[in-house]
């Protein structure tokens, strides 16, 4: 039996009562016989994009399962093991997948820019939920422009190339204070990947250039905010998001708006993630006129964070069906 000596700090009980949960939860301290203990581990595939080239030798798992929402999810008993056992654990923010950092543990790092989220920076900074009343929609007004853009922190930061290429940096940093023998070529392949970030961008920024010129680029709804951060780098026209999440439903007001911005603007895709169900948003769209199309935001089925950007681009460029 443990026991806690109540003249400790409640910040150390708390810490203590972390641990002992981990170990309850993974059931064993150690790895089991036949089963590897990874010393870096990453929550999202897209982070495994931005983290792994910088240590290849060494093998780096993915917590959150294929074809899985990390809004929806919760660490199973082998991930609390792999978080439990491991060096370091990047994440991308609490709002996103804040269940590791829950956990607790010193070795959990977030890669956004800012770790703070937003329903932790005041009361001016709350999101409404589904259902508003008359209060919450004062509020969504305050907090969208003409174009139905959100403005309060974007927790989903890694489409835009300048966040992930902070996300690489500061990655390199903390990969050097836990394996400080290994540094140098941490830091030479950070190097390395900041420059084909660049590369990709200007590639990138040339086509949709291009195509804005030719009169092709669509003017795109989104769904979520979950690629809003890739519009905005890339100056791409859209109207959104619908809701802050795919479990909120946009309130008929912001509805209104929305469609009306989208008319405006001649925007007629909407954008949705391919990895969760979207048959109420294939009746809206239905309802409104719009096509839709799906974006993996996560990055599961590509090998690299360049090629992730270029199927977000190719999302938005590709000819209407």
């Amino acid at each position: 039996m443990i026991y806690f000596n109540l003249s400790m700090p409640r910040s150390a009980v708390a810490s203590c009562a972390g641990a002992l949960m981990i170990a309850i939860l993974s059931g064993c301290s150690t790895p089991q016989q036949g089963e590897s203990q990874a010393e870096i581990v990453v929550s999202l595939p897209v982070l495994h994009h931005l983290v792994a080239p910088l240590v290849p030798d060494r093998d780096v798992p993915i917590l959150l399962p294929p074809d899985t929402s990390p809004h929806a999810y919760s660490p199973r008993p082998s991930a609390i093991r792999l978080i439990s056992q491991a060096e370091v654990v990047f994440y991308a923010h609490p709002d996103v997948d804040g269940w590791v950092s829950e956990l607790g543990g010193s070795q959990n790092v977030p890669l956004s820019r800012s770790e703070m989220a937003p329903d932790d920076a005041g009361d001016d900074h709350e999101h409404g939920d589904s259902h508003q009343e008359e209060d919450d929609h004062d509020h969504e007004e305050a907090t969208t422009d003409e174009h139905g853009h959100h403005h309060d922190e974007d927790a989903h930061w890694w489409s835009d190339p300048s966040e992930a290429l902070y996300a690489i940096r500061k990655a390199a940093d903390v990969l050097c204070s836990h394996f400080p023998d290994e540094c140098a070529p941490i830091r030479r392949r950070a190097a390395i990947a900041a420059t084909q970030l660049d590369s990709i961008s200007s590639a990138l920024r040339d086509s949709i250039q291009a195509a804005s010129e030719s009169g092709q680029t669509p003017c795109v709804i989104t769904a979520q905010p979950f690629m809003d951060r890739f519009l905005d780098a890339f100056d791409i026209a859209y109207v959104g998001p619908l809701s802050i999440s795919a479990e909120v439903e946009p309130s008929p007001r912001s509805l209104a708006r929305i469609g009306a911005s989208a008319r405006d603007l001649g925007c007629s895709t909407l954008i949705v993630q391919s990895i969760i169900n979207n048959s109420s948003l294939q009746t809206l769209a239905d309802d409104q006129g719009w096509s839709i199309r799906g974006v993996d935001p996560l990055g599961s089925s590509e090998d690299s964070y360049e090629a992730y950007l270029e199927h977000l681009a190719n999302v938005i460029l590709s000819p209407a069906s």
